[in-house]
């Protein structure tokens, strides 16, 4: 299992939800915002040897 800004999916990128944060969602509507929200696509890891700048400083990634 991967978990990344909160979300875990497993090896297939399937989003998993855990039983708790089902029952604490509450709701089917707010199982599905969740399982929107977590429907993102992860950038490319890249590795560089250029020093930081502002355009390419993991501290300014949305």
């Amino acid at each position: 299992m991967f978990t990344a800004d909160g979300y875990a999916c497993d090896e297939e990128d399937h989003i998993v939800v855990p039983r708790e944060t089902v029952e604490k969602l509450a709701s089917f509507e707010a199982v599905i915002a969740y399982f929107d929200r977590a429907d993102f696509k992860v950038p490319p890891f890249v590795i560089t040897d250029e020093p930081p700048t502002a355009s390419n400083d993991a501290g300014d990634a949305p």
